[in-house]
């Protein structure tokens, strides 16, 4: 779990994750010029070759705040039927363009998208995840601890 918490803003600002994501969301490119259009739930799930699956979720809010959602009643992790919430793991911030900056990684990102599949890139490395039709809403309850 310490692995995944650490992951979501790395994943965000596209540094080192590399296997999440990689199915096409197809569709036309669209430019991402605000924290409107990046804004919402993104799909960061991992399957793994015995079958199981950990269903995890980044929320990125319209004002740039980033948030991870790790559902505990998965294969992964067979706990309850709630999320582990992980509020506060970075701020976005439109610097131009489809340029943001990650206070987390201190760097600036660079977001493209085709149809749902959104790519984070910085000068080195790139990652996808898919744009869900989910809503901060739809990640709860939360878990008690």
């Amino acid at each position: 779990m310490e692995k995944k918490i650490l992951s979501v803003a790395l994943a965000i600002a596209a540094v080192t994750l590399s296997s999440c994501g990689s199915e096409s969301g197809g569709g036309e490119s669209a430019d991402i010029t605000s924290l409107k259009d990046l804004a919402g739930v993104y799909d960061d799930s991992d399957s793994y070759e015995d079958g199981t699956v950990d269903e995890y979720f980044i929320l990125v809010r319209e004002n740039g705040s980033v948030a991870s959602f790790d559902y505990a009643g998965d294969s992964y992790d067979d706990y309850d039927d709630c999320y582990w919430i992980f509020d506060d793991e970075d701020t976005l911030t439109h610097v131009s363009g489809s340029t943001f900056y990650s206070e987390y990684n201190d760097e600036n990102v660079t977001v493209t998208s085709e149809g749902s599949k959104y790519t984070f890139s910085t000068g080195s490395e790139s990652f996808s995840m898919v744009k869900t039709n989910m809503i901060e809403a739809d990640l709860t309850p939360e878990c008690d601890y």
